[in-house]
């Protein structure tokens, strides 16, 4: 979990939703952060939501669940 939670911070702090940005951050590819970021929308039931909204959700989620 812990691992999840630092490439949301990542995504949406660091990044803020902009893969390309993340993805310097997380020394990965930018289409490997885009694909995670698909992945964990469909999982998440967040298809449908524009993806900085979804982010932001996200983000307010592990913030309140105390993991960050």
């Amino acid at each position: 979990t812990s691992l999840f939670v630092g490439w949301v911070r990542c995504v949406y702090e660091t990044g803020h939703g902009d893969a390309a940005l993340a993805a310097k951050h997380l020394f990965q590819h930018p289409n490997t952060v885009r694909y995670r970021m698909q992945k964990a929308k469909a999982l998440l039931c967040g298809e449908g939501m524009e993806d900085r909204a979804f982010y932001e959700q996200l983000y307010l989620c592990t913030f309140l669940h105390g993991d960050l």
